[in-house]
């Protein structure tokens, strides 16, 4: 069975400030699949730092895949993350995410939370890329998928007012929005792509506000299948691992 996506919200924990933002926290209900994996796409518009220190699913601690800050341009800057959980625990818990920093670092902050099924739950993410610049209209990066049917999951931050975006060709968006902090606004647009064949695939957005962005991208990896070799009449079949 292919990958695919079985939960997706933005409105359960998230949250945008005039002063400061310390934590993100709010209790979802989280549905029962085959070899699940939990992702939490973070993005933060901050001083100094950027993104969580931690983020946990009741007593589950996720993992971060990828953090892509963008330090350079001066003011408040940019964040975008990939944090994931695979055997995640279905059913009611509190999401929390701490974010790094001292009381008002961080000016705006939002996540995205979703579920995909078939993940391999020893190496859920098989290949991780991002990218930072401080001006530009269009942002994209690219990574090389390792494994067939791949699915490439990624987000983009950017420091200016930009909704809407507009994603690269092939790509399903699933959330493109601004958030206006108390000086600046963060604008965030996130999405993915099925890879039927590995290889080196590219995610990326235009028409972005002309402003320091980021990018985050990693490819989730199916998990291994068993099947049944053919086998000469008379022997018996083995099975192998695909």
């Amino acid at each position: 069975m292919p990958i695919s996506l079985q939960f997706h919200t933005t409105s359960a924990v998230e949250g945008w400030d005039q002063t400061a933002v310390l934590t993100l926290s709010g209790d979802i209900t989280l549905p029962s699949v085959t070899d699940g994996v939990l992702v939490v796409r973070l993005h933060t518009l901050a001083l100094d730092f950027g993104g969580a220190s931690t983020i946990t699913w009741g007593p589950q601690s996720l993992t971060q895949e990828r953090r892509d800050f963008s330090s350079a341009g001066g003011g408040r800057d940019p964040c975008t993350e990939i944090w994931v959980l695979p055997g995640y625990t279905s059913g009611l818990a509190t999401l929390t995410i701490t974010l790094n920093g001292e009381p008002t670092v961080t000016h705006v902050a939002f996540c995205s939370i979703d579920v995909w099924d078939n993940v391999d739950q020893t190496t859920p993410s098989e290949a991780r890329n991002g990218l930072t610049q401080t001006s530009g209209t269009t942002i994209s990066q690219s990574l090389t998928t390792i494994t067939s049917n791949a699915v490439i999951v990624g987000g983009v931050s950017n420091k200016v007012a930009s909704t809407p975006n507009t994603p690269d060709t092939g790509q399903t968006e699933d959330y493109d929005a601004d958030y206006a902090g108390a000086t600046d606004t963060l604008s965030v647009m996130g999405g993915y792509e099925i890879i039927a064949s590995p290889g080196t695939e590219s995610m990326g957005w235009s028409t972005l506000g002309n402003d320091d962005s980021t990018i985050s991208i990693c490819a989730l990896k199916l998990a291994s299948a068993v099947a049944v070799k053919s086998f000469v009449s008379g022997k018996k079949p083995s099975r192998m691992l695909l």
